[in-house]
């Protein structure tokens, strides 16, 4: 009887031991893959203020660019407004000698 217990009581102690390292297992295994989850949301989160920092550059150059073309179009249109107020000029100088003679 003892002796059935001792042994029941051991087979018990190696069955807690047992589940004992399948469970710190199992936790290592868990800790292991949320580690890798973590790291690989870290890399992720990188890549996405990489991303936006990009984003922010080409922002400013497409910015930079349409005043550059606003600048150059405003420069054509006062070329352009110079030239017909010289062309109305010498219309008005012509109008005028044509109106003397």
């Amino acid at each position: 009887q003892e002796a059935r217990e001792r042994k029941q009581q051991e087979q018990f102690t190696l069955e807690m031991e047992r589940r004992k390292e399948e469970l710190k297992a199992l936790e290592r295994e868990q800790q292991e893959k949320f580690a890798l989850e973590l790291k690989q949301k870290e890399e992720e989160q990188k890549a996405l203020e990489l991303e936006r920092k990009e984003f922010e550059i080409k922002r400013i150059e497409f910015e930079e660019e349409v005043k550059k073309l606003k600048a150059e179009l405003k420069a054509k249109v006062n070329e352009v407004e110079a030239r017909k107020m010289e062309h109305d000029s010498q219309a008005k100088k012509q109008y005028d000698e044509l109106l003397q003679a």
